[in-house]
């Protein structure tokens, strides 16, 4: 028996078919939420799709759907990058973070008050 068939098993014994149904729908339609930090929002999308291993099944599946989900900004910018892995995608989305923290900052240059 292969890990697939094994997950496909072990969720149909654990999970209902209502409770799937569910999971499945918050997964297809999770978005970034604004409070939310990338890496908390990489986090909930990794338990989610755990539960829906069918609907990504590939690596390429996994970052398209990643990018769709954090939607705005960084979709905007990110849509039609080259990332070879879902770390690449992960570390993209962390870098566009921190640069809208920098630049969101007040600055002070000093000088006389």
């Amino acid at each position: 028996m292969t890990w697939e068939e094994f997950k496909t098993l072990f969720l149909g014994q654990y999970f209902g078919h209502a409770q799937r149904i569910r999971i499945q729908s918050d997964f297809l339609n999770m978005k970034k939420r604004d409070d939310e930090g990338v890496i908390e929002f990489e986090q909930r999308f990794t338990s989610l799709s755990y539960h829906v291993p069918y609907l990504i099944p590939d690596e390429r599946t996994r970052i398209d759907m990643f990018v769709g989900a954090l939607g705005g900004v960084y979709a905007d910018k990110m849509v039609g990058g080259i990332y070879p892995t879902f770390l690449d995608v992960v570390t993209a989305a962390m870098v566009i973070e921190t640069r809208r923290t920098f630049s969101a900052r007040p600055r002070d240059f000093g000088g006389p008050s």
